[in-house]
């Protein structure tokens, strides 16, 4: 499985990518961001076309990460590798759509219990990852579709292929993040293999990932087609390194360097960290400590609640602030009651005065 992926690369870096001989004209709008989710645009490279069939150049654009893709009858981020052959929606994808996923790493969950720690896997030696995915380009169908039609379109998620998708945290394209090029120019998903040896005690898949040249080469050569050789590319990927991560990835909104950092360091400098934020820059920074203890996890429906905040304080206030009221005479109720009471003792007073008088 693959939800989330890292990106940091500057534009220049990925345009500066072997062999890239052309730059899609949306690219302007790709922004680095440490959490990728799904329904974002993402830098994809796929064959160059225009230098003819021998060549080995590469076409870099912007292209969505899941949704509709075509002759695949619902949404989706993912694709199992064994399926390629077996499965006709993947078919032609597989021999004429196959593309390359620029990214610096991605993260993957360990699940133990009801509980769900987020670990970042990248490469070592700091260098860029080649996902294989496969891409389809602008629907015809949504072309001919009016704009409100495809605002409001409803999307299926199939729970084989897209695994761990949440449609809850689908991204309107007005949002700050990384929204990409309002046109739809294409959509891509990626491919996921068995978990190696070295990460099958994380989770049992992982993103197929292209380690060399000549495997993005032939990857992305889809002008001939070896069946053989394309399946051989799908195996898992060793060497890369695996670390706990604060739970900061679990939300989207979350797009800083700390969703990266390693767990051990930010329960550390979060804390010290808090006092020198500027309250007009930023917002004050939760401790790792109070984050956790926010939440509890509800055992019949199997998800992660945040808790309401103790506010039981709130039930003595009132009676705080009328003893405060009642001595200090704050309080304009108790003070109308104390005039009121001493204006019926006078005139209790005075009654009896003239009775005594008379008498």
């Amino acid at each position: 499985m693959c939800g989330r992926t890292v990106n940091t690369l500057a534009p220049a870096e990925i345009r500066n990518l072997p062999k890239v001989s052309k730059v899609g004209p949306k690219f302007d709008s790709y922004k680095p961001s440490y959490n990728v989710c799904p329904m974002t645009w993402q830098p994809v490279i796929t064959k160059d076309f225009e230098q003819g069939k021998d060549s080995t150049l590469r076409a870099l654009q912007l292209m969505r990460w899941g949704g509709m893709m075509s002759g695949v009858p619902y949404a989706t981020i993912n694709a199992r590798s064994e399926s390629m052959m077996t499965n006709n929606l993947w078919k032609g994808l597989f021999k004429k759509r196959r593309c390359v996923v620029v990214a610096t790493g991605y993260f993957e969950w360990k699940t133990t219990g009801t509980k769900k720690q987020p670990h970042f896997l990248h490469r070592s030696d700091g260098q860029p990852i080649y996902f294989a995915g496969l891409y389809h380009s602008r629907m015809e169908s949504d072309s001919k579709k009016p704009k409100t039609e495809q605002k409001t379109q409803k999307v299926e998620i199939k729970e084989e292929e897209s695994e761990d998708y949440n449609e809850s945290e689908e991204t309107n394209e007005g949002e700050s993040r990384n929204t990409g090029p309002t046109e739809p120019c294409g959509r891509y998903c990626l491919i996921t293999t068995e978990a190696s040896q070295e990460l099958g005690w994380l989770h049992d898949r992982m993103p197929v990932i292209l380690d060399t040249e000549e495997k993005v080469d032939l990857w992305l050569n889809t002008e001939e087609y070896n069946e053989k050789e394309l399946l051989s590319l799908l195996v898992p990927t060793t060497g890369l390194e695996c670390y706990e991560v604060p739970p900061l990835v679990n939300s989207i909104k979350n797009q800083g360097k700390d969703c990266i950092a390693k767990l051990s360091e930010y329960k550390k400098t979060v804390g010290i960290a808090s006092f020198f934020v500027k309250k007009d820059d930023a917002r004050k920074k939760r401790t790792y400590d109070e984050y956790e203890s926010e939440k509890y996890t509800d055992n019949k429906n199997k998800k992660t609640i945040i808790k309401p905040k103790d506010v039981t304080f709130l039930f003595y206030l009132p009676l705080v602030f009328s003893t405060i009221g009642a001595h200090i005479k704050l309080s304009p109720l108790i003070f109308l009651l104390n005039n009121i009471k001493k204006d019926k003792f006078k005139k209790k007073k005075k009654k009896k005065k003239k009775k005594s008088t008379l008498r």
